[in-house]
């Protein structure tokens, strides 16, 4: 049975419990366009890549399955965002999820919903392969994504959870400092 419950905590998972990205091979990039107006142009993406192997499996499969899916997001304050992710269902007409690859063994799996209904998210990649080529994008913009409040309070930690009810997979970034941390926006690179 998965919980239906958030998987998010007031705090990110302990770090040894997660994949990490490779040093310098992960960005964070958040935007409130017009602070409190204009929210079809704000924006979340977040990319992690190269560092720890990932078997499709960690993944569990959203095409045919219903793990629980959440990107959490932390300040040094604690929790400031989560992002469900969910498995299955149709976006604009079209299936949300498709494998990578062969459905019967895919690499992996793309998610695309243009209308962002019903948290903002609107494209996904979770990619595995060996050390140095697994790969995750995650991407949420427009009116229905909720943008923390601008600056941030270093660190932050994103983390991508995986919960088929059994188990927990986790991947993670934290960033300790920023290129841009300002009213608007908030851009990383690390960690």
């Amino acid at each position: 049975i998965v919980p239906t419950t958030p998987l998010c905590g007031t705090a990110p998972e302990p770090a040894i419990s997660c994949r990490q990205a490779t040093p310098g091979k992960a960005s964070l990039l958040i935007k409130d366009k017009t602070p409190g107006a204009d929210d079809k142009r704000d924006q979340f993406k977040w990319k992690w890549t190269k560092e720890a192997a990932a078997d499709v499996g960690a993944f569990d499969d959203p095409v045919f399955s219903a793990p629980v899916y959440r990107v959490c997001l932390y300040d040094n304050a604690g929790l400031l965002s989560e992002i469900d992710l969910p498995p299955g269902r149709t976006c604009n007409g079209k299936p949300c999820w498709k494998s990578i690859g062969p459905a019967i063994s895919p690499k992996g799996f793309n998610y695309k919903n243009k209308s962002g209904n019903p948290n903002g998210l609107v494209s996904a990649k979770l990619k595995a392969g060996v050390a140095g080529k697994a790969k995750l994008q995650l991407a949420a913009r427009g009116v229905e994504f909720s943008t923390p409040p601008l600056p941030l309070t270093t660190p932050v930690t994103a983390q991508f959870l995986v919960s088929d009810g059994v188990g927990l997979e986790c991947w993670q970034t934290t960033f300790t400092q920023a290129k841009k941390n300002q009213d608007g926006v908030f851009k990383a690179k690390g960690p």
